[in-house]
């Protein structure tokens, strides 16, 4: 857990409350948001596969890319906005860490981001569907990675 990251409660409170309008959205609404490939932008789905699955574990998610360009469901309406603010904020956040990670390490502060030469970030909601949203936001996740 990080603590005194500088994202403010605020903005915490609504991502949760935006990511729990998208997940109360119909399941025909939310099908529209569903990837065909691991690398579409915006993906929601489940964490298993009913064709080959027998006992269903039931998680689902949406994931969006959100740097170098942002992607975003268009429902609910709110949830754009928020999400552009929080990944900004998270993504600032993990560069930071990038920063004292290299520091610590006796390396140049930027070492790791320009080795690394991240040139995407995905932000990950992973949303169980029979949980408490603010319990699954626990396990938000920004993943970085180089295509």
């Amino acid at each position: 857990m990080v603590t005194n990251h500088g994202v403010p409660e605020s903005l915490m409170k609504a991502i949760i409350e935006a990511s729990g309008e998208f997940f109360e959205l119909t399941e025909e609404e939310k099908r529209g948001f569903e990837g065909k490939h691991v690398l579409d932008p915006i993906r929601y789905g489940t964490s298993f596969n009913a064709s080959v699955d027998k006992i269903l574990c039931w998680r689902d998610y949406l994931k969006i890319f959100q740097h170098p360009q942002f992607h975003s469901p268009n429902k609910p309406p709110v949830f754009r906005e928020i999400a552009v603010e929080y990944s900004k904020k998270v993504r600032q956040v993990v560069r930071e860490i990038l920063r004292g990670v290299s520091e610590s390490l006796g390396l140049e502060d930027d070492y790791i981001d320009k080795t690394l030469n991240l040139k995407h970030g995905r932000l990950q909601l992973r949303v169980p569907a029979a949980t408490n949203i603010q319990q699954s936001l626990r396990y938000t996740k920004i993943v970085l990675y180089d295509k």
